[in-house]
């Protein structure tokens, strides 16, 4: 019986390769000339790497993840969202998520860490004579009381209706600062009582000059 002879004939050396893409062999593949040749090499390229991810195991991407903001939180603090950031190649804990803030400024209320400020208009005759004025605040609006003679720029202080202070029972203060307000357009009856008030107020003044020079002589 004439022996066996191998009629495999030995396999082409395979493609090259992109630069630094390994080679891949197919699991149980032989090329021995010596050993009957079954299962031909295949040789796997980055062409057969999944569709997805190429053959990083992940795959990028963007998601969007809800956070709670907590009572207090001010511009430029960062939150840390635990597992929410890159994931791990190895199916390990994935990274975590950093979230600067970023405070969207008000047209009412202007922030000073916990403390609030707001203005106030108040026309002459308040301003003068006093009376009230309705105020917002973050609860509402309030009507607070204007004392007579109060000048444009004094500020009242409301205690406890600023912001709730992180990680505290505490809150902020809010500052009402008060505008008064000139009138431009005077009518005839108006005009002629502001020239009344001038003259009363420059007879006052008079007589305070005139004592103030008595008690100096």
């Amino acid at each position: 019986m004439a022996g066996h002879k191998n009629s495999n004939k030995e396999m082409p050396p395979a493609p090259p390769l992109a630069m630094g893409s390994p080679p891949y062999y197919y699991p149980g593949a032989v090329s021995s000339s010596s050993v009957p040749n079954t299962s031909p090499i295949h040789w796997y390229g980055p062409s057969d790497f999944c569709k997805s991810c190429r053959g990083k195991k992940v795959v990028p991407g963007i998601k969007t993840v809800s956070i709670d903001i907590a009572p207090g939180t001010d511009d430029e603090d960062v939150m840390k969202v635990l597992r929410s950031g890159q994931a791990d190649p190895d199916g390990l804990r994935a990274g975590d998520l950093y979230v600067a803030i970023k405070v969207r400024g008000d047209p009412v209320f202007r922030r000073e860490k916990g403390d609030i400020h707001v203005d106030a208009v108040l026309n002459v005759t308040q301003a003068i004579l006093g009376g009230t004025v309705q105020v917002p605040t973050l609860a509402g609006d309030v009507v607070l009381k204007v004392k007579p003679g109060t000048q444009p720029g004094q500020k009242v202080v409301l205690r406890g209706k600023g912001i709730k202070t992180r990680n505290s029972y505490s809150y902020g203060d809010q500052y009402v600062h008060f505008n008064v307000k000139i009138p431009v357009n005077l009518t005839q009856k108006q005009r002629m009582l502001l020239e009344e008030f001038e003259k009363e107020e420059k007879g006052e003044d008079d007589k305070d000059a005139e004592k103030a020079a008595g008690a100096s002589g």
